[in-house]
């Protein structure tokens, strides 16, 4: 059995933004899609971290990530499935996957500028990288119990996750 994933990004330009002259304000088109490939019925939920490189002590909050229409939802909604939900650093999809075409997460990127103490110049000339991280994990007997530490029993995305899983309160012998 195979469980694993894979990520696809693309680029794509909406409208002309030259790189080199981006001002505060200024988005960036790039999509970002997701593309699960698992053989099991899995739960999948992302982290996208920006990282400016060659800035000292750099704001990370200057950007802003543009997701796609509808696809992360700011409630959980208890009847609904096949959604993005954000909960501290991570997007979890609500949802089982298995293997399936690629789904848009993120259709931009937004600069923002400095802060009231900050000038956004210290950012020109510099690299902005979006580092996005995957993770799958099969959904039988639920897994992201012990692996998933950030989602605590007795949550409303714990209580949603588990109902996601067959067998989730099953043990398994050793």
């Amino acid at each position: 059995m195979t469980v694993d994933g894979s990520i696809e990004v693309t680029t794509t330009r909406e409208t002309e933004v030259s790189l080199a002259g981006i001002v505060p304000g200024d988005t960036i088109n790039k999509t970002i899609n997701i593309k699960p490939d698992s053989t099991a019925e899995s739960l999948m939920r992302v982290k996208i971290q920006p990282n400016w490189e060659g800035v000292e002590s750099p704001n990370i909050s200057n950007i802003k990530i543009v997701y796609a229409d509808n696809a992360v939802k700011e409630e959980l909604n208890s009847s609904e499935n096949n959604y993005w939900y954000k909960e501290g650093n991570y997007l979890y999809y609500i949802g089982k996957v298995t293997t399936q075409d690629a789904m848009q997460l993120v259709k931009g990127i937004k600069f923002l500028g400095g802060t009231n103490d900050e000038d956004a110049n210290k950012y020109q000339g510099k690299n902005l990288k979006i580092n996005v991280t995957l993770e799958m994990i099969q959904c039988k007997y639920a897994p992201f119990k012990t692996r998933w530490t950030e989602v605590k029993e007795g949550t409303n995305l714990y209580n949603k996750l588990n109902a996601l899983c067959p067998e989730a309160d099953t043990k398994v012998e050793e």
